[in-house]
């Protein structure tokens, strides 16, 4: 974690500069200014994984090796008092026990059939004949280009 993520986060997760925080924030989310951490705000150890899998070290991304992946994700964790043990070892094969304070808060995406009516399927029959042409332009924003002069598309 100091070799690769203090310089942006600081030493204990306290953000550095304008870095993001990534502890502390208990009982901030319900305020003006909520400070959404690992801790306070984050639902599951496997999206803070994924995360620093994916997207970490900044500038770097994908260059941890799976034993620095869980040491820092264990790390951060340590600090968001989630982990209590010191000899505590993540990995692959406990992750999904760990319950992060705020996992209650989280709801499954169910859109798919809570909201499946407002769905349907494309018309695709009895359509307009001739090619399709700008009848207005954008005019607050500009954004409407010209007749042949927006991107072209192959």
């Amino acid at each position: 974690y100091v070799m690769q993520c203090a310089v942006c986060h600081g030493d204990f997760g306290e953000g550095a500069g304008r870095w993001p925080t990534l502890s502390g924030g208990y009982a901030t989310l319900d305020t003006h200014d909520p400070v959404k951490t690992v801790g306070s705000y984050w639902p599951y150890a496997s999206t803070l994984i994924d995360y620093i899998y994916r997207a970490m070290p900044y500038g770097n991304a994908q260059s941890l090796s799976p034993d620095e992946l869980y040491a820092v994700s264990a790390y951060v964790l340590w600090l968001n008092d989630v982990i209590l043990d010191e000899d505590f070892e993540l990995s692959h094969e406990n992750y999904a026990d760990i319950k992060l304070e705020n996992e209650t808060n989280f709801f499954p995406d169910d859109r798919e059939v809570a909201e499946k009516h407002f769905w349907r399927e494309a018309c695709m029959t009895n359509c307009a004949e001739g090619q399709a042409e700008i009848l207005m332009r954008a005019r607050a924003l500009d954004v409407t280009p010209e007749p042949g002069q927006g991107p072209t598309v192959d």
